[in-house]
């Protein structure tokens, strides 16, 4: 695989229930999101008392970074009690963060999808969720899949921030699937404030990877006039007419 510029960047996971719904209390209103959205009732999202004892505990181990002694908690809670989609959907999404503390991101990946598929997410929730497997697949060696998953993410109406746009060129120029790299990396150089070096360097990397010489060749003039002291870009082989010349060369014949 061939080297390219990378900053990959670290990403939180879910946030854990807060203290009154692991306690099985109705959250107030103005705290509870179902008020919020009507595509999920009120009277759902509530713990049983029995579900919100498991979770609280669980959730005590986690915090002590007992990790194998939460994911035991919550294994063994799945399997005791029968789950309302509400609780199923906590207990997974629980589950995937204290595996991914172990380094099982198959396990974690899978732990967020059945939180999905159960039923018990808001829509916002799912949908943030969706961009956390994303990553996980991503990091987890499938750049491919996961660079896929958070575009069909963004085209269904997910708000990408600056930071997707960052994982989407870096995925898919780990996948060495330049032309789906290329648009991102576009949008990252664009959006950039200020446009550093690193920002020319990643699209000079993948203008030659797909060979796209003017695109190329009228990057590198931009780089030349910002650091005309440069021996690196000075130094910078280019491909013009199937032969391989320096840039000094290139920009004294056609950039008089």
């Amino acid at each position: 695989m061939r080297k390219f510029p990378t900053i990959l960047t670290a990403f939180a996971l879910i946030v854990w229930p807060e203290p009154a719904a692991l306690a099985g209390e109705k959250q107030p209103p103005e705290q509870n999101p179902a008020v919020q959205q009507e595509a999920v009732a009120k009277d759902a999202r509530q713990l049983s008392k029995d579900v919100g004892e498991a979770i609280e505990k669980s959730n005590t181990f986690y915090c002590a970074n007992l990790y194998p002694e939460a994911i035991a908690i919550l294994k063994n809670a799945q399997a005791q009690f029968e789950l309302n989609p509400y609780e199923a959907a906590t207990i997974h999404q629980m589950l995937g963060s204290a595996l991914y503390e172990t380094d099982d991101y198959d396990g974690a990946i899978l732990a967020f999808e059945t939180a999905i598929s159960s039923g018990g997410l808001l829509p916002k929730e799912a949908s943030n969720l969706r961009v956390h497997i994303a990553q996980l697949l991503i990091v987890n060696g499938k750049p491919a899949p996961g660079a896929q998953m958070l575009e069909d993410w963004v085209e269904n109406g997910g708000t990408h921030k600056p930071k997707h746009i960052e994982y989407l060129w870096q995925a898919w120029s780990q996948a060495e699937q330049y032309d789906r790299a290329l648009p991102w990396a576009e949008k990252w150089f664009e959006n950039a404030d200020p446009i550093e070096r690193k920002h020319y360097d990643l699209l000079h990397f993948i203008y030659r990877e797909l060979e796209m010489q003017d695109e190329c060749a009228k990057l590198i003039t931009r780089m030349h006039a910002r650091w005309p002291n440069d021996e690196h870009i000075n130094n910078i082989d280019y491909v013009l007419n199937g032969k391989k010349r320096k840039l000094w060369y290139w920009l004294e014949t056609y950039c008089k």
